[in-house]
């Protein structure tokens, strides 16, 4: 994740010549159309992907339970 970050924060720096430049387009984050417009201006440079989609080839999941019996100790601090 900290290098999807890195990724963005470069992206923006090419996108615009300085932090002033970026802030005079999105000088409130918070409301949701500079959200939006954000979103709309890095999403087409990131790729999201499942992991289904990429490993295609992936056998599916198989879960075996195996019971066993307490150790000793297991047993003692149980009770």
């Amino acid at each position: 994740m900290h290098l999807m970050i890195v990724f963005i924060i470069n992206l923006l720096l090419l996108m615009f010549s300085d932090m002033d430049g970026f802030l005079n387009v999105f000088l409130d984050i918070a409301k949701e159309e500079q959200v939006k417009k954000l979103h709309d201006l890095l999403g087409p440079h990131l790729l999201r992907r499942m992991k289904s989609d990429v490993l295609a080839g992936m056998p599916s999941k198989s879960e075996f339970i195996v019971r066993v019996d307490l150790a000793p100790l297991q047993k003692y601090v149980k009770h």
